[in-house]
């Protein structure tokens, strides 16, 4: 520089550097780019561009790519985009400036092509980048030394450069399959591997439905037993596009269910198979590239198995898996359907083996079924889906691929034809397991049958000894074979007809009875000759004795629908063994003895019946003494049990004997009585257990003691011994006497029962009808206790049971025009109601839990039988017990039903068989075979022969799983394989060498078998090989070695199938186990061993899974192992587990989880403690497990945290995964240790918001909620304060909470929430005021009416009828039924009723959480009891058998006494005050449909046969008729079905209704020839008596009165049921062809032929009233009947379409006479008809009187007085005499029981009759009466002259009832006006003027138009002086016609209804 040098001079020189421009410079990866198939590659700044020129200058970019696309996620504002989108571009041109253009570039993204990689065309794809500088024009200006300088540059360069981008293989996409007849998903749709679709790129997206998968496949129809070629299947794989080289290879897997396919060409086409056969089999597994597997699909051939018809499918899975673990897979079905073609069916039985059975005892045989190769077995399978594996091969696709279910029920019936089966048995007969819905085509007639069981020895033998007694009778000359009726059990030789299932169902189970004392005539005894006993008989198994005589029950048969098919028989024989003997009771009074049979002792004649003994009502009675008798006992030592049951009666013994008391030790030397039932005094049931002496001590001295107030014949007392099988084969043994007692009256006032007064009064219009009920009967116990019939709310209960099954729902048909449900939708039908009476009787079957499941309702009920079971409730309706997993009376109680997983759980206590063989396919020894060594070991046979160690096997009934500790001690002979010599363990049966069990000797081996000297050769029975039916180790076709002990799984230790009975039990060596476990393979079973007393064998209350089938049930769990029970409850699905409340032995009652599996449940873990939420013994007790999104809330127990609200959630989805653990946590209401008590919990349809209850310790248990799941606040203090209010039965319905609650105000009632404070209000208070309504048990159901099927809110509630206490919840009749919509006026009673509906079973709807009914489909299952106050029986009947059951209906008044039988008769009298009654004999019918009779006319004169038609068919009736009595002979029999040969009539109506009714002439015109009246009527009886007619018709014989007496005589004689007179017809008859005739002739004949008629139409009511008394079976009298005019206005009035006439009594005054049932059936048709002349109030009077019965006996019968009634008792008493049976085979005792019989429905006392009255208050509502118009001439004109005043004649005329009435007692002036309008066209009217009378309209005089009011008198008064005149100053001309129309309107002065008028028309002629 300047100031570096000492002298230097510097200078400044310009120097002009000019500028050229440089192109620019491409900066790209220089070795190629690697990138992932279908993933894009960001470059991220490794493609830049540079250029030292740029400055600020634009420059062009093009970019372009030769295969994928190209995107620049983000370009600046400052650069301009040509060309492209900047998305998925092939090429993209870009202009702007260099930063913006890098910055462009800096995130540029390759795509590859869809499914493409560089391996498929072995080369890479190349990106392409060209830029062009624009030559970057551009002035530079400089300033040099003050002058200024430009440059310019200006010159386009440009640069390029190439990218290689190597795709490597990434997505592995699934490849495809294709099927014929399929239907797929196009677009829209969603790409399996994440594209949006099939045509846009990829981006992440849910796989839901995928595009081109199988919606559904169509059927695919093959015909049986043809084999058939399958086209159309194909797969690909998108991977596989544009491959050029190197082929991937593919597996194919095809496969079915039932039949087998075949490929022809695999080895052509270069197919490798790798399991299968590829010519024929289930499953084919090949391997080869796609093209050639196509070529293999292109002939695939299907063939069904033989025989076989129905569904099936064919499986094609593809899978490119062969590349590795990240390989896919494809799964598609195409569903098959095989049609029928017909073959012979075949009977299947166990006919290569004897059965044996001891002597009078019955054999099950089971084994015995039809094979039908058409019918169609239906197996219900979980449905066939699609699979695409994404590397696990148990994800499937959301959507099932099954295709759609057929109908299998048509289809059986179609298919299935009918078959018949015949079952002989020589010696013996058979029951079948079921007789539903088979046919017998064997049955015998009644004659036959009637010989048949006449044949029996003895008369008062049952009905089922009779039944089984002979097999067959001879009639006539013949023998025919037959089974008796088809009410009978027992057959012989029967033909049964039905389809293969319910003939399956009759064959599964027959159980064989030996004729009476037949045996095959063998002594049963070992080989050593000792008797065998109990103790080593074995039914199944073959003793060592000869054949003998065989029975053999011959079993065929044959297909009815295809005749020509062969038949198929089996032979089952069976040996009978002898048996023992059974104590006899000894009485040696009143006995009736029948020496053709002995007592099993054979020591006298068997007792077959006992004397009557009498006693007074209310009158104790001393039994004849009783001695026990029994041959086998010898010493003192010996007990015995005695059974007596007492039948309207209780038993006393006589405590005062010294001999009888309870201490064991009450006598020396004796050892007392005990009792086990009862308490000695007054019990209907004594058991006790005593020494015989001291029984028969006990039984000297027993007295009955009857019922209050009983008497009749239907006392007995049963005494029942026996011996607790002390000695003999049989067990034990009994003898049973019942001694039958008559308890003689004591005669009390008849008891009237009448509609409750707390009822609201029987209300009915004036001119009304009203059917007048209220009182409850139970038909057939009229004869009820006072007691029970003084205050109806006592009333024992209806139906005759306890808390049963009602199924409820909305009527049929509704629709708004036939207004069926005018309640619209919701209402429920509670004519269309059925209960199931589960329990028959009084018992209670308690239906609980139930739960829906694959279209049926499930549920827990108890039968009375076999305790609490598992229900299923199924179309029909039906419900029937689904599977008894206690057997026996044990209850397994099924509780806490969940549908999960298309499975059923449930806990129960049972006994888990079902992986047992199934009966159907059992061996010989059932599968479970006795040991031959230990007689208490059963090897129980599995069906599945792979072991699962986890698994609890049970073994049946009565047994247990042994342990191997077990097994050693019970199985003790070694074995040693080195030696010939070996130890021998023997075995000897109890009782043998010396009580003995075991010994120790020497035996020698010969062969495989052992050689014992002290055995003589004796070969020992192996386990199981060659035992039972087995081929070596081999049942089923599956080998079967290793039996199993319960300690197994750790010791290894097994039973081995083919060794002998008496080996060590076998230890697996650690060769043959694997990973330290036994191995799996060749399970045979368990080893099983009887139960000792103390053990039962089962496993406690655990969970249960079922699929709905018997087979398909199991236990999975034993969380408690052992026999305690953890009891599950509260069982919820949440994710990918059940969870549940359960109890162990070690963590007490926690939460815990299980997956489904066998025994995989574990505690759910709390805070990291595996012992749950309250760690130790101690129970944290979770309850109410609810669901909410992504929560399961429950409430629990924590010692730290008191009882709050837990929960478990998932905080991403409900799959649990590392990355998304179960987290259980709590919200704590009330911190530390107090608690906040959560329950009654509600999510929002699954969501959150939870309601809950909850107690914060300041306001009470009140209602809570949580929003979030992780806190929770109050909702509203509803009971303000610190008092609770409770809510309960909290239930989300539409978008709202309803529950109960108390405010503290009103009481327990209906409040609804939407979750805020100001939302949550009383809804409705249903019963007003303090007490309590109880809503409870919501549950919503949809509605099946109304157009948008809405769903309704269903619950439990009492508006308080009948309760008493006030705040119960239930009253007389129970409680209601109620429904709402969630609004105040749409919450109404469920029924349309006014008395409560039903008892609730609250305990049962209480064991359940949430507490609700039951709801499946539009059906509501409610468990209940129908209460005693309001009884009608429902139409919709009973969907369970019930015998047991009674039913109640509703009536006018029930009549009851306690002393008339029901045959008995009483008078009964019924009046009104006002009005009449109307007695119904057809109250079945409806009030507008009466029934119509069809009589019959026999009479001769044309005048008579008309009148009586005319009389006839005014009632309603039809009617035939002839002119003589032989023509009505024939009609009769015509009619009737049998017409005579000669009879070529109208009358041939075969078939055709029969007369009701023949009005038969006494004589007929035509003189002798002809038959008379008295001669057909003869002839009609003797036919009907010939033909054993069942009815008898009513004959009405009709006949002049003449001078001769007898004429009703006569025709009594004849056999008609009435004779009436006729009335004569002898009026003058007008000649027609006169030419004039006197007017006063033609009035004579008119005005006869009226009274003849009036005549015949009173006689036709006599006639109808005779068929009405005698269709009620009544005596019936009336007092002040209408005439028949009367009656036919009156009724013509009530009911104008019809006339009841025909089916009625009417008269105000009714009296009945007969017995209690028909006088109380008749009174279901009592009505009231209040007239128009009756109002207000109205009383229906009732007075009864019984009718007790004569004394009277017999003369044969013996005059004494019966054991126990007191000396100088009134009245006689009939005892019959010991007797023997007489020479003619009938015992006197048949015919005196015949007679005592008679005789004891006239039992009665001595008192004069009674009487009772009682009265039911009516009211008549006023209703107004139209008023009416007379006078004037009708259906004519008046003729009058012009300017001529003229009156109408007769003179018009006003009449109103209502107006009549008031004006009889009322002054004119006082009585209501009526208006009447008179007017003309023409002509002029005039009325004189009159006080009280005014005129609205006109003056009065020459008006058109008058109107007039005032009271009736005077209206008429005017009317009468009204003048008419026609002037012809107004146009009135001759030859006009003038209309008077008049009109009166009542101004609605009397009653309901409103105003009422009425208008009349005259015509005038102008002459």
């Amino acid at each position: 520089t300047k100031n570096d040098c000492g002298l230097c001079d510097f200078k400044w020189l310009p120097v002009f550097i000019r500028s050229v421009n440089d192109p620019p410079q491409w900066n790209v990866p220089t070795t190629p780019v690697v990138c992932t198939e279908d993933v894009s590659f960001n470059f991220g700044g490794s493609v830049s561009l540079a250029d030292v020129d740029s400055g600020n200058n634009d420059m062009l970019v093009t970019i372009s790519v030769d295969r994928g696309f190209l995107s620049t996620p983000f370009v600046p504002n400052e650069v301009l985009v040509i060309n492209a989108t900047g998305e998925s571009d092939r090429s993209i041109t870009l202009i702007g400036r260099l930063v913006f253009i890098n910055l462009a570039l800096y995130n540029l993204e390759y795509v590859p092509p869809r499914n493409w990689n560089s391996m498929k065309v072995g080369q890479p794809d190349i990106v392409h980048l060209y830029v062009n500088d624009l030559g970057h024009s551009s002035h530079t200006n400089f300033i040099v030394n003050g002058s200024a300088y430009s440059i310019d540059s200006k010159q386009n360069l440009s640069a390029s450069a190439d990218i290689s981008v190597l795709v490597v293989q990434g997505v592995n996409h699934a490849p495809y399959v294709r099927l014929p007849g399929a239907h797929y998903n196009y677009y829209p749709c969603e790409s399996k591997d994440g594209q949006l679709s099939e045509y846009q790129q990829i981006h992440p997206s849910s796989v839901r439905y995928q595009c081109q998968e199988i919606i559904y496949t169509e059927l695919y129809s093959i015909d049986e037993d043809t084999a058939s070629l399958i086209d159309g299947i194909a797969i690909g794989d998108v991977d596989e596009k544009e491959r050029i080289f190197s082929f991937n290879l593919f597996k194919l897997t095809v496969k079915t269910s039932r039949g087998k396919v075949k490929f022809l060409n695999t080895l052509q086409h270069g197919v490798r198979v790798l399991s299968g056969n590829a010519l024929g089999d289930v499953s084919v597994v090949m391997i080869g590239t796609l093209s050639d597997l196509n070529n293999v699909l292109e002939e695939v051939i299907y063939t069904p198995p033989l025989h076989y018809y129905g569904p099936d499918y064919l499986s094609v899975r593809i899978s490119d898996q062969i590349h590795g673990s990240l390989g896919k897979s494809s799964n598609e079905t195409l569903p098959i359907f095989v049609h029928n073609i017909p073959s012979a069916p075949i009977m299947n039985a166990d006919v290569s083996s004897t059965f044996y059975v001891l002597e009078d005892e019955r054999l099950p045989i089971a084994g015995v079924n039809i094979t039908d190769p058409d019918f169609l077995e239906i197996i219900e399978t979980s449905p066939t889906f699609s699979e695409d594996n994404n590397n696990n091969n148990d994800n499937m696709y959301p959507f099932n691929k099954s295709f759609d279910s057929w109908n299998k029920e048509y289809f059986r019936a179609q298919q299935s034809g009918l078959l018949r089966v015949h079952v002989h048995v020589k010696h013996g007969r058979i029951m079948f397991a079921s007789i539903s819905a088979v046919t017998f085509s064997n049955v015998p007639n009644a004659t036959v049958e009637t010989k048949r069981l006449s044949s029996f020895p003895n008369a008062d033998a049952t009905f089922e000894q009779r039944n089984v007694f002979l097999g067959t009778v001879v009639v006539g000359n013949e023998d025919v074979s037959f089974s008796g009726s088809p009410r009978q059990l027992w057959w012989k030789d029967v033909i049964l007809e039905g389809r293969l299932g319910d003939l399956n169902r009759a064959l599964s189970l027959l159980t064989y009875w030996p004729d009476n004392n037949w045996n095959s005539g063998t002594t049963l005894s070992a080989v050593d000759g000792t008797v065998l006993d109990d103790s080593n008989y074995n039914r199944r198994m073959r003793p060592n004795y000869s054949e003998g005589h065989l029975d053999e029950i011959s079993l065929s048969v044959e297909s009815i629908q295809v005749p020509s098919l062969p038949t198929s028989v089996a032979i089952v024989r069976v040996q009978v063994a002898p048996c023992n003997d059974a104590p006899v009771l000894v009485v040696k009074e009143g006995a009736i003895y029948d020496p053709l049979r002995l007592t099993g002792d054979l020591l006298s004649a068997k007792i077959i019946n006992m004397n009557v003994q009498y006693t007074h009502e209310d009158s104790s009675l001393l039994m004849h003494p009783i001695v026990v008798r029994d041959v086998d006992v010898n010493d003192d030592s010996t007990f015995i049990t005695v059974t007596m049951t007492s039948t309207n009666g209780t038993i006393i013994l006589d405590w005062v004997n010294p001999s009888v008391t309870q201490s064991m030790s009450a006598k020396n030397g004796s050892r007392g009585w005990l009792l086990l039932e009862g308490t000695g005094s007054y019990d209907s049931r004594i058991v006790f257990y005593a020494p015989i002496h001291v029984a028969n001590s006990i039984l000297a001295e027993v007295v009955f003691v009857p019922e209050q107030n009983y008497f009749g014949k239907g006392a007995h007392l049963a005494v029942s011994v026996s011996d607790l099988g002390n000695i003999g084969l049989g067990g034990p043994l009994s003898d049973t006497l019942i001694f039958p007692i008559v308890v003689l009256p004591v005669n009390d006032a008849p008891i009237i029962r009448i509609p409750p007064l707390s009822d609201p009064l029987l209300i009915v219009d004036q001119g009304g009808i009203l059917h007048v009920d209220g009182a409850t009967a139970l038909p057939g116990r009229e004869g009820l206790l006072a007691e029970e019939l003084a205050n109806p709310i006592t009333t024992t209960n209806a139906f005759q049971t306890g808390f049963e099954l009602w199924t409820f729902s909305e009527p049929e048909g509704y629709s708004v025009s036939n207004k069926k449900n005018p309640y619209g939708p919701g209402q429920l039908d509670w004519l269309a109601r059925r209960v199931a009476d589960i329990k028959p009787g009084v018992g209670a079957s308690n239906p609980r839990y139930f739960t829906a499941f694959k279209g049926d309702m499930y549920f827990q009920a108890d039968d009375g039988l076999h305790g609490a079971e598992l229900w299923q409730e199924r179309e029909g309706p039906q419900a029937v017990q689904l599977l008894d997993l206690l057997p026996g009376s044990g209850s397994s109680s099924p509780a806490w039903l969940t549908v999960w997983r298309d499975h059923l759980y449930f806990a129960a206590n049972g006994i888990d068989t079902s992986w047992m063989v199934p009966p159907q396919h059992r061996d010989l020894c059932g599968s479970f075979r006795g040991s031959g060594f230990d007689s208490r070991v059963r090897f129980a046979v599995a069906d599945d022969t792979v072991w699962q160690p986890k698994r609890r096997y049970d073994c049946p009934a009565g047994f247990h799983w042994a342990s191997t500790s077990e097994g050693f001690s019970i199985f003790t002979s070694d074995w040693d394989s080195h030696s010939v010599t070996r130890n021998r363990m023997w075995h000897a049966e109890a009782g043998a060498e010396n009580l003995q069990r075991h010994g120790l000797e020497k035996y020698t081996q010969v062969f495989q078998w052992e050689k014992s000297t002290s055995l003589e050769m004796r070969h020992e029975q192996q386990v199981y090989d060659q035992q039972c039916g087995w081929t070596d180790l081999f049942w089923g076709s599956k080998q079967r070695t290793h039996f199993r002990f319960s300690d197994s799984a750790s010791t290894g230790a097994f039973k081995h199938a083919g060794k002998p009975d008496s080996f060590r039990p076998d230890v697996e060596s650690q060769v043959l186990m694997k990973n330290g476990l036994p191995m799996l393979d060749h399970f045979a079973g368990i080893v099983c061993v009887a139960n000792t007393a103390s053990e039962d064998g089962l496993l406690g209350n655990e969970l249960w899974r079922s699929d709905g089938s018997v087979e398909g049930t199991h236990r999975i769990e034993d969380v408690y192992a052992g026999s305690q029970s953890s009891n599950p409850a509260y069982l919820t699905g949440f994710g990918s587990f059940l969870f549940f409340a359960a109890t162990s032995s070690v963590e007490g009652r926690e939460l815990w989880r299980t997956s489904g599996d066998f025994a995989d449940a574990e505690i759910v873990p709390f805070e990291d403690n595996v012992q749950g939420i309250f760690p130790g013994g101690e129970s944290a007790d979770p309850q109410q497990l609810t669901l909410a999104g992504d929560f399961l809330f429950f409430a629990a127990t924590n010692p730290y945290r008191g009882r709050e609200l837990f929960f478990v959630h998932y905080q991403h989805g409900l799959t649990e995964s590392v990355g998304n653990p179960a987290i259980v946590g709590y919200i704590d209401i009330v911190s530390g240790t107090e608690s906040s008590h959560p329950s009654e919990m509600a999510s929002s349809g699954g969501q959150l918001p939870l309601l809950f209850q909850a107690n914060n310790k300041l306001s009470g248990s009140e209602l809570w909620l949580t929003v979030d799941g992780f806190s929770a606040s109050m909702v509203a203090d509803i009971c303000e304060g610190p008092g609770s209010s409770s809510p309960r039965h909290i239930t989300y319905f539409r978008r709202r909470f309803f529950f109960q609650a108390d405010d503290c105000q009103h009481g327990v009632e209906l409040w609804v929430s939407d979750t805020s404070s100001s939302g949550t209000y009383l809804l409705k208070d249903i019963r007003m005021g303090l007490p309590d309504s109880g809503p409870s048990f919501f549950t919503p159901m949809q509605s099946k009416l109304g157009s948008h099927r809405e769903s309704f809110l269903y619950f439990s509630a009492t508006d308080g009828t009948y309760n008493y206490p006030l705040r119960s919840l239930e009253g007389a009749g129970g409680s209601q039924l109620w429904v709402t919509d969630g609004t105040a006026e749409g919450t109404v009673r469920a029924f349309d009723r006014s008395d409560n509906d039903l008892y609730f079973d609250r305990d049962s709807l209480q064991a359940t959480y949430p507490a609700q009914f039951g709801t499946l489909g539009d059906y509501l299952y409610v468990p209940a009891n129908f209460g005693p106050y309001s009884q009608v029986f429902p139409a919709g009947g009973f969907h369970a058998n019930s015998s047991s059951s009674s039913y109640a209906v509703k009536q006018a008044v029930v009549i009851s006494d306690v002393d008339t039988p029901l045959g008995g008769n009483v008078s009964v009298t019924l009046s009104v005050t006002q009005g009449l009654l109307l007695l119904r004999n057809s109250y079945s019918l409806g009030l507008n449909s009466p029934p119509s009779l069809h009589f019959l006319v026999a009479e001769s004169r044309e005048i008579d046969q008309m009148m009586l038609v005319n009389a006839l068919t005014s009632l309603g009736h039809t009617a035939d008729s002839v002119t003589d009595g032989q023509s009505a002979y024939e009609a009769v029999l015509t009619r009737s079905g049998f017409p005579p040969s000669n009879v070529d009539s109208g009358f041939r109506e075969v078939g055709a209704r029969q007369y009701d009714c023949v009005l038969m002439a006494q004589q007929f015109l035509g003189g002798t020839e002809s038959w008379d009246g008295l001669q057909a009527t003869r002839l009609i009886r003797r036919w009907e008596a010939d033909s054993n007619s069942s009815s008898r018709m009513a004959i009405v014989m009709m006949g002049k009165l003449r001078d001769l007496v007898g004429d009703s005589a006569e025709a009594v004689a004849a056999g008609a049921d009435l004779f009436l007179p006729q009335p004569f017809t002898d009026y003058p008859i007008v000649d027609p062809a006169a030419t004039s005739a006197s007017p006063d002739i033609e009035d004579e004949q008119l005005r006869a032929r009226a009274e003849q008629q009036a005549a015949y139409q009173q006689l036709m009511l006599e006639v109808n009233g005779f068929l009405f008394k005698q269709s009620l079976g009544l005596a019936v009298s009336t007092n002040g009947q209408p005439g028949f005019e009367e009656l036919q206005a009156l009724l013509a009035a009530y009911f104008p379409s019809s006339s009841l006439a025909s089916s009625s009594l009417v008269a105000p005054s009714l009296t009945l006479q007969g017995n209690l049932s028909a006088i109380n059936g008749a009174l279901q048709g009592l009505f009231f008809l209040a007239s128009n002349a009756s109002s207000g109030d109205a009383y229906l009077n009732i007075s009864v009187s019984d009718s007790p019965g004569l004394c009277v006996l017999p003369p044969k019968w013996p005059v004494t007085l019966s054991r126990g009634l007191p000396a100088g008792s009134p009245g006689v008493y009939p005892v019959v005499p010991f007797t023997f049976v007489g020479s003619n085979g009938h015992s006197y005792a048949e015919r005196n029981s015949s007679d005592f019989s008679e005789a004891a429905d006239r039992l009665c006392d001595a008192s004069p009759p009674q009487f009772t009255q009682a009265a039911i208050q009516l009211f008549v509502v006023a209703v107004n009466q139209p008023p009416t118009i007379v006078g004037g001439l009708a259906n004519s004109s008046l003729l009058f002259s012009a300017d001529i005043s003229y009156s109408i004649t007769p003179p018009l005329q006003v009449a109103d009832f209502d107006h009549f009435a008031s004006s009889s007692t009322t002054p004119v002036d006082q009585q209501p006006p009526i208006s009447v309008r008179v007017s003309v066209a023409l002509g002029r009217l005039s009325f004189p003027l009159q006080a009280g009378l005014s005129l609205p309209q006109g003056r009065g005089f020459l008006d058109r138009v008058t109107s007039l009011l005032g009271p009736i008198a005077r209206v008429n008064t005017a009317l009468a002086a009204m003048q008419y005149q026609c002037r012809v100053a107004d146009g009135c001309l001759q030859g006009l016609q003038d209309q008077l129309t008049v009109t009166v309107d009542d101004l609605g002065f009397s009653g309901r209804g409103g105003p009422l008028s009425a208008s009349k028309l005259l015509q005038i002629n102008i002459a």
